[in-house]
């Protein structure tokens, strides 16, 4: 069998080369001086092997009989100069170089030369490996539909692999192999044109059986990127259409879905379909076209190529990808196979700030969660193990929608639970995701759950980035439980660290900490609700003036509410406080945000409720703002109450 020669360095061609071929004949796999080469040529790298690798080529190109290891030699030769000028960027002389010899021609002559009754040889294997150098020296295999046909004939029609010795079967798996990576490498230097070839070889050839076998390499990931190009430029637009029509007939075929011959009925709705593709192609028709043909790595690929869409500056492109994810949402069952790859790049690859794109994809996570909980709840588990942090905020995506976060919790129960599988070290992040995890349990009365939080107190908090975080997720997870008036309840053990949460740094813990206390002072006695509106009240009052008139209006709305959840002793108490929170509340009647100027009007007009003021109620609700400082100063706090 021949031996690949090892590289010897020699002394680099000067810049219109030196090489001379000899006149007397010679040894096929003997390599003597060869005439000069043309200037066009001579930014190849010519070092060494590469030079030896050059005169060999053109020395046997001019051979009208070859042996069997010059063949192998001129292959090998040929992935020599691909992979020198790909290392160095010298790909257009090697294009003149590639076309001046018909290198892809003289490929094509050595496959079809091959017996079709044995597998004796590595003239076949050697072939792929150099297809797919060849495959990115610019426009060498422009035309390959001959190229590729011949190289499916040289295998397809090969006796089965069980008639082989096990040498031939080891030879002829190689060579499988090699010619999937010389089919992606194809496809993805030139997917539109080069898929087209491929596919038009495929059903061309006459071996019918044989053929539905071939697999198009990184299937989805090519039908990805060619609706891409169907809705961008003008000049990719016609021949990926053109790609697409070829691509969907030949899936057809290797799925044995074909309509049955002889059906001329059927056989033309099919033509009418595909011709209606064309004539006005959307996205989402591509989808709904290709979709039952393609098997559950092939689904998956498509799914991580539409996401990857989302990073092209293009809004066409994420248009695109919109649309192609809305057909995959309305099937989650048939599309969502692959639930941890697709988990991962979403977290991984995901991270845009398009509002709707993020609805998109968080849309689509949700539906893997409430299909395949266990699998969601594990792959974010370990990336958790990973450090990978960012896959909190899809943990807080899950905890939005409340028959997620049932199913979510109750999964990562079981798990956290579970010490056995590895899948977290014992933590104090597990404790407090373990105890969020049981207001999800029926079996956990109000009772049992307060004496296990008092052993733990999650809600207390350090300033560390981790902890706030995790802070983050638990509230999240709290607001939407609270949701339900029977896990309400059993939150009235947290009240006192949420009123403490009110006065976080961080104004976005503060505010779900405050969402998650209106939810639970829904289901409180009066009683039991009076002092903690009045902590509550003692609170929000900073946040009147924040900057975020989000955070203004809610605080100030709350502010309006709790006036008229105190009893007693409390209210009291709230009559002379409210005193100090007039004047700045009247301020923001005239607030640059309508709605903070509204809500302010409402609290104010709350504030004349409870003190009974009628003239400053009368102001209010005419507008006569001149009248209000006026109004403020005559009236003291004893003559508020006066009838």
């Amino acid at each position: 069998m021949w031996k690949k020669s090892q590289r010897q360095p020699r002394v680099a061609w000067e810049e219109d080369g030196a090489l001379q071929e000899s006149s007397s004949s010679v040894e096929p796999h003997e390599v003597t001086m060869v005439q000069p080469m043309q200037t066009d040529a001579s930014g190849l790298p010519v070092y060494g092997e590469e030079q030896e690798a050059m005169a060999f080529i053109q020395t046997f190109v001019r051979l009208s009989c070859q042996m069997k290891d010059s063949k192998l030699k001129f292959l090998d030769s040929i992935c020599t100069l691909c992979r020198s000028a790909t290392d160095c960027g010298s790909l257009l002389g090697l294009e003149f170089f590639c076309h001046r010899y018909e290198l892809a021609e003289k490929i094509k002559v050595l496959l079809n030369e091959e017996s079709q009754k044995q597998m004796c040889t590595e003239v076949r294997l050697l072939a792929m490996l150099a297809i797919t150098g060849l495959s990115s020296v610019g426009s060498v295999l422009q035309d390959s539909t001959q190229l590729i046909n011949s190289c499916f004939l040289s295998i397809l029609c090969l006796p089965p692999e069980g008639e082989m010795t096990s040498l031939e079967a080891s030879l002829y798996t190689q060579t499988l192999d090699a010619m999937d990576t010389m089919l992606k490498a194809v496809v993805l230097n030139s997917p539109a044109e080069s898929l087209q070839d491929i596919l038009e070889a495929g059903q061309n050839e006459e071996r019918g059986d044989a053929c539905r076998q071939i697999h198009i390499p990184v299937l989805g990931k090519v039908f990805g990127r060619l609706i891409l190009m169907s809705f961008e430029e003008e000049t990719t637009k016609c021949v990926a259409l053109d790609a697409l029509y070829t691509l969907l007939k030949f899936i057809c075929q290797q799925k044995r879905v074909t309509l049955p011959e002889g059906n001329a009925q059927l056989q033309a709705c099919w033509e009418a379909r595909i011709t209606s593709l064309l004539h006005s192609p959307s996205a989402k028709d591509f989808m709904e076209a290709f979709g039952n043909y393609l098997g559950p790595s092939e689904r998956t690929d498509i799914i991580l190529s539409t996401i990857t869409m989302f990073h092209y500056s293009s809004t066409c492109s994420q248009q695109v990808a919109l649309s192609m994810l809305e057909v995959i949402g309305r099937d989650p069952d048939w599309w969502l196979m692959d639930v941890p790859n697709i988990v991962s790049h979403i977290c991984h690859t995901g991270l845009v700030t398009d509002t709707q794109v993020q609805h998109r994809l968080h849309s689509l996570l949700l539906l893997m969660a409430d299909k395949s909980p266990g699998l969601v709840v594990t792959t974010l588990l370990q990336m958790a193990l990973r450090g990978e942090r960012n896959a909190l905020s899809l943990w807080e995506v899950m905890f939005s929608v409340p028959q997620t976060v049932e199913k979510v919790l109750k999964e990562l129960h079981i798990q956290l639970q579970d010490q056995k599988n590895g899948v977290l070290q014992s933590s104090d992040e597990n404790t407090c995701l373990t105890h969020v995890a049981l207001l999800a349990s029926e079996d956990v009365h109000e009772e049992e759950f307060a004496l296990l939080y008092n052993t733990c107190r999650f809600l207390m908090h350090s300033d560390n980035t981790t902890d706030t975080q995790m802070l983050s997720l638990l509230l999240r997870a709290l607001i939407t439980l609270s949701e339900s008036g029977d896990r309400a309840r059993k939150m009235k053990v947290l009240v006192p660290d949420l009123v403490n949460l009110l006065r976080h740094n961080l104004v976005s813990l503060a505010m779900k900490a405050l969402m998650v206390l209106w939810n639970v002072m829904r289901h409180l006695k009066r009683a039991e609700a009076s002092p903690v509106a009045m902590e509550m009240v003692k609170a929000l009052r900073p946040y009147f003036d924040e900057e975020e008139s989000w955070v203004r209006e809610r605080c100030i709305r709350s502010f309006r509410g709790l006036l008229r959840t105190v009893v007693g002793k409390e209210k009291k108490w709230m009559k002379n406080y409210v005193h100090s929170v007039l004047a700045p509340l009247i301020l923001r009647m005239s607030d640059e945000a309508p709605r903070v100027g509204q809500a302010s009007r409402n609290a104010v007009l709350a504030i004349a409720e409870l003190l009974k003021w009628k003239e400053l109620k009368h102001v209010v609700k005419t507008r006569q703002t001149w009248k209000m400082a006026d109004c403020l100063v005559r009236m003291s706090p004893r003559d508020c109450a006066r009838p």
